[in-house]
């Protein structure tokens, strides 16, 4: 899988050494937040109330830090391409798993919901707007 952060550099016209840097923070932020709410959305179906928290969480956090990136002059592609992988459907298990299916990737990824509740899961609108400092 080629990495968000390799594929934000080869959008990447020349950059100073400062915007570079910002540039691999933030397509580090957004793998982790990938990562992390797509277990979260995906087990939160499960519960209607989690789903809910979740959905208008990760929307919320998805939608403000592609407004700051466009603000800090990030071109239209790359925040198609974060929007595009960023879709709650895209995050999910793929396809329609059957529910035994998702039960067991849940289990295997117990700690979602304490992450939800106690706000550990990655906060990626306060983490991209941390890199673009």
């Amino acid at each position: 899988m080629i990495r968000l952060a390799t594929l934000f550099l080869a959008f990447a016209a020349p950059v100073s050494a400062q915007s570079l840097q910002q540039r691999l923070q933030v397509g580090q932020a957004w793998e982790v937040a990938l990562a992390e709410w797509s277990v979260v959305l995906t087990c939160s179906m499960l519960d209607p109330q989690s789903r809910e928290v979740a959905e208008d969480s990760w929307t919320r956090m998805r939608d403000a830090a592609l407004d700051r990136m466009q603000e800090a002059g990030w071109t239209e592609p790359d925040l198609d391409q974060l929007r595009d992988r960023g879709r709650i459907a895209a995050m999910r298990l793929p396809g329609d798993p059957p529910f035994s299916e998702v039960v067991a990737y849940c289990t295997d990824n117990g700690d979602w919901m304490q992450g939800l509740v106690r706000l550990t899961v990655p906060m990626l609108d306060r983490d991209v707007e941390a890199a673009l400092q």
